[in-house]
Order: structure tokens, then sequence, then C-alpha cells
């Protein structure tokens, strides 16, 4: 086991499992700079080995859409002279797709998996497992060799009432478990906290709430990745009778492919363009907009600049941010919610109400977990 990133830190998740002198890159993840690395758009993880050992992959498979875990991808394939298959879940590869396709990388070699499919890659065998987190389609995989199964859980949360009705599957882990289980690289993102939990479906019912509560115009930020939330916001708009407005091209490009997969279900009529928001009255709309973490370019940073082409924020505005800061981004929200407040905007954060559930799981979960597959080792 080699983890080239994402031990030990928030971010560019990427870990190589090899035996026999074949490998399996779990994930290619980026991590975003933080505010003192000036100049410095994105931080990729150390990919040297795998550039000198480029002939012996016999595979790359992903656990889910999040920057963190496949941002660093079109530059791991740079680095490759023949690409191996690269797997994952279909709103995985479709994201993925999309985004090889700016970077002008054709014919990779991209499989759709689903849970119970199983993949032979040299010596190993693949195996997702269906997990719950903050974004449909994440898989766990059980990468199996002569030495025994390694369990790469990805990112995870035992939610038992997810926004899409399917759970992590616990039946298939504990079913691992019996069979006996070496090594399980878990996620350990909140294990300082202690209890379960919040299930991504209660954010939908405080999300009304709050939208109730505002007079003018709504603007909500939050992962353009996080399709579950996007549904809540847009249901929460149509019980209230309000246009949702898609701000960020993110946000656009993720809630497209989401509607093509049945991720997201949006009403008729209900959606707006964003050179539209100024023919409708302030508590009429809803603005769904990218930059939850203060991202340069973002659109709320540009709102927040009073630097955007559509959205003219002012006195009577409520701003939502339905996300936490990643850890290293704090400086850059909290500049950014202080922009929105010098323009008389209101901001309500997790802070002020439960308007976000983590997609990773607490203490309880963690352990869970660790009764279910019974490990010998953990990583």
């Amino acid at each position: 086991m080699l983890p080239l990133g994402g031990l030990g830190e928030i971010g560019k998740n990427m870990t190589v499992v090899e035996y026999g002198g074949k490998i399996v890159v779990v994930d290619t993840g980026l991590r975003f700079p933080t505010p003192d690395q000036l100049g410095i758009d994105l931080v990729l993880p150390d990919f040297t080995y795998l550039r000198e050992r480029a002939e012996d992959i016999e595979a790359i498979v992903l656990t889910h859409g999040h920057e963190d875990h496949v941002g660093a991808l079109p530059y791991v394939l740079r680095e490759l002279r023949d690409w191996p298959p690269v797997y994952g879940g279909p709103l995985t590869i479709a994201m993925v797709r999309s985004k090889l396709d700016e970077h002008k990388l054709k014919d990779v070699p991209l499989e759709e998996v689903r849970p119970g499919d199983q993949v032979d890659a040299g010596p190993f065998t693949i195996e997702p497992v269906k997990m719950a987190h903050s974004i449909p389609d994440m898989f766990a995989y059980a990468i199996t060799c002569e030495l025994g199964t390694t369990l790469v859980t990805g990112d995870y949360k035992f939610d038992q009432t997810p926004v899409d009705g399917v759970p992590a599957d616990v039946a298939r882990l504990a079913e691992l478990g019996r069979k006996g289980v070496l090594l399980l690289c878990g996620d350990s993102t909140n294990a300082d906290r202690p209890g379960w939990s919040l299930s991504e479906s209660s954010v939908g019912p405080r999300l009304e709430e709050a939208f109730a509560r505002c007079e003018g115009r709504i603007v909500v930020t939050c992962f353009a990745s996080n399709i579950h939330r996007v549904q809540q916001v847009v249901d929460a708009a149509s019980e209230l009778g309000r246009k949702v407005a898609l701000v960020g091209r993110s946000m656009r490009k993720n809630v497209n492919i989401g509607r093509q997969l049945g991720h997201i279900t949006v009403p008729d009529g209900i959606l707006i363009e964003p050179k539209q928001i100024t023919d409708f009255p302030d508590h009429k709309l809803v603005v769904m907009s990218t930059g939850s973490q203060g991202e340069p370019l973002s659109a709320l940073r540009r709102m927040a600049g009073a630097d955007h082409p559509h959205v003219d924020l002012h006195a009577g505005d409520t701003v939502i941010f339905s996300a936490t800061a990643i850890p290293g981004n704090e400086r850059a929200v909290n500049d950014t919610g202080d922009r929105l407040f010098h323009l008389g905007a209101n901001v309500l954060t997790p802070k002020d109400t439960p308007i976000h559930a983590s997609g990773h799981g607490y203490a309880e979960e963690l352990k869970l977990m660790l009764n279910l597959v019974k490990p010998k080792y953990v990583l």
C-alpha cells in the first residue's frame, strides 16, 4: 500500500495497491491551494512512482465524483504512455468524461461499474460496494489478491434515510467481514465528532423553513457536485413558488448530468436562465450558486465583489451557505461573508441553522464500519 495523497490530510486522495508487481490505483484527487500559496491553482499528488511504473498499472478505480477524488485524473493520464481502464459508478464516469473532454483527452477507456460487479485486474479482483455520501454512486472497493482483501472505503457515512433512498450496503460489508478483510483503508475525516452524522434528507425541511422566512431574493451556495442538496433546494423553491436560476459553470454542468442520469427531478418551468433573473420579482427567486469555499473566480465570489454579470446583490437578499469550509479555506469563506454583509445581504451559515449535513460519518459510524468489516489491519 502506497498512499500518494489523502493520508493524514484533507484532499488529493490517491492510493496505490500493489501485489506481484502489478498496480491498482484508487482515486486520483487534488487539493485546492491555501491562501498563502500565491500563484498556485491546484495542488496535485506526487505521482512520480506511477510515471515510472506506468506499464504495471492494471486499473484506476474511482470511488466518487468529488474533485478531491477525481480532479487530478487528467494530469495523471498525461503522464502515462498507455492508459489503463478507469472504473467508476455511472455518475462518476459521466463527470470524469466531461472533465477529460475539457482537457481534450479523447478515447480514455472509461468503464461504468455497479455494486456486485467483479472486475479482473491482473492479480486483483475488484468489487464495488455501495456506500452513502453527499453524492450519488459512491462506491467502496474490495480489492482481493492471494494475500487477502483490502477494503478502500472512500468517503462514507451510514445514512439510513438518504435522499435517493439507497443506503450503504451493510449486508455486503458484513459478508466481507465474515470472509475476512486483511486491511481497511477508512475515511476518518470526522473521527473526532461523537455520535452520528445528520441524514442528508434532514436538510431539506430546514432549507424550506429558512426560505419561508426570507422576503427577498435567496442565493444558496453549496458544492456543485452535491446533487442531493441541489435536489432539496429545487424542492423547497417549488413548494414556495419560487423560480430557480443555476449560476456557475460547474453547477449547470453537474445538474445537467444529474438530470440525464435520473438523480435530479426538476418540475417543468421552474428553471430560468441567469440572464432572466431581473425579469422576476425578488420574492419569486432562488439562485443556486457555486463558490461555497470562497474560490476567487466562483460565481458567489464575483457577486460579493459586485462583479457578476447577472446577479447584483443588495439589501434584502439572503445568502445561504449550505456547506462548511474545507480546512484551509476558512479565510476565503470568511472574507466572502464579510463582503456580502457589506453589500447589505443577510448571511445564513450552518452555525445559524442546520442547513448542512456532512457527507462523512462521525465516530459511531466509524465504529460500525470496524464492527462490520473486522479488519486485521486499519490504515
